[in-house]
């Protein structure tokens, strides 16, 4: 049995580390980041599992020391991971960590001296532990991310006040918990859930991670329903240092797919499409033009443009013919130049409501045109992984 006094032996005796479990991008295929995880490794070499002391930890307060000692670590090890491949490496934080100034000056200082780069860090949180958390946590926190390093959920869909935790910190990343994972290929709740909790993600313009990736079906599901990154035993255990380095060294691929990304996009489009005909049919109803201002008609500025012209467009030639490329984008910017249009006419106060409705047949022509091809996009890809 673990006593207190055990953890504070394993403090003073540096018995306590991190090993590494990866993460993949499920859209690249590319090792993407990788989870530090707490691990106390015995002098004969056994590792004890967190389970076993973790809880201990945070209920006599030996958490907030046990985190500051292995942050010290951890920065070490992101120089020695950077060398091999520049990574994102998270690591378990709780509400107590964040209570006092601490944790977050330490950070920020390694940020300063340019000991880390905010985008080779990010801090996992448990929504449990933020629900009755004091004001200083949340101050801490946002002392944090506005130096630029993101903050993950940790175990997204198993707390009973997720979404108003969601609303109310400011996350980068979602981690869906492995429980849910678990199920989704069996029991069409969990699969429900996940889907759902993926497509909030992607309007939320977050990460979402799925944890305790066991078997290629789990994989391929999550991939096809727009998951970001996988994590989990198919990809690779938690791993010692020198282990998970060699494990970047083999420089393994994964199955990558952008099938998901266009499903979340076609989607994308849909919603933008009906927010634009309720903005043109307000107008014409003389409704507040507050209560339903236009969508913003630029392409560039909808989802699908952002990821089109920031990096989709690249990982599209990657996998369909450039004539198909060609064809998405063409009517993609067809679609936005009939909004524009719509957009200046309203300002030049034409009145009469045929000349609207005409013109809205050709906007609504280009737009199924768009999504037609997309969806035939999707399916190229999602028949080229089967």
């Amino acid at each position: 049995m673990i006593a207190k006094k055990d953890i504070k032996k394993a403090l003073e005796k540096n018995e306590l580390d991190y090993f590494y479990q990866p993460k993949v991008s499920a859209i690249t295929g590319d090792i993407v980041g990788a989870e530090a995880l707490i691990r106390w490794i015995k002098p004969d070499g056994k590792v004890i599992p967190p389970g076993a002391f973790i809880p201990l930890a945070e209920e006599s307060g030996l958490i907030k020391e046990i985190t500051l000692q292995l942050f010290k670590k951890l920065e070490r090890s992101i120089k020695l991971i950077h060398e091999i491949k520049p990574l994102c490496v998270s690591f378990n934080v709780t509400a107590d960590d964040l209570e006092t100034d601490k944790l977050s000056q330490e950070i920020i200082d390694a940020l300063k001296e340019k000991r880390l780069t905010p985008s080779s860090l990010e801090l996992e949180i448990t929504e449990s532990k933020l629900i009755k958390s004091k004001p200083s946590v949340k101050n801490n926190l946002n002392r944090i991310v506005d130096i630029g390093v993101g903050v993950a959920m940790d175990d997204f869909g198993t707390g009973y006040s997720s979404l108003n935790v969601l609303s109310n910190y400011p996350f980068s990343t979602l981690k869906l918990d492995y429980n849910l994972i678990n199920g989704i290929t069996s029991d069409n709740k969990k699969k429900f859930i996940t889907k759902t909790a993926i497509r909030m993600a992607h309007l939320l313009k977050i990460d979402i991670v799925a944890e305790g990736v066991d078997n290629k079906q789990q994989y391929n599901l999550l991939q096809y329903m727009g998951c970001t990154i996988i994590q989990g035993y198919l990809i690779s255990k938690p791993l010692p240092l020198d282990e998970f380095i060699d494990f970047l060294k083999r420089d393994i691929r994964y199955p990558g797919s952008t099938a998901g990304k266009l499903h979340m996009i076609s989607i994308d489009h849909i919603l933008w499409y009906r927010d634009f005909v309720y903005y043109v049919m307000s107008r014409l109803q003389k409704i507040s033009y507050i209560s339903f201002p236009p969508p913003i008609p630029s392409p560039h500025q909808c989802m699908f443009g952002e990821w089109f012209y920031k990096e989709g467009k690249t990982f599209l030639t990657e996998s369909l013919s450039d004539q198909s490329v060609k064809e998405l984008e063409k009517l993609h910017l067809s679609i936005h130049d009939e909004a524009q249009k719509i957009i200046e006419i309203f300002k030049q106060r034409v009145e009469t409501t045929q000349y609207y409705a005409d013109i809205l047949i050709n906007f609504n022509r280009f737009h199924q045109d768009f999504i037609n091809k997309l969806q035939e996009c999707e399916n190229s890809l999602v028949y080229s992984i089967c």
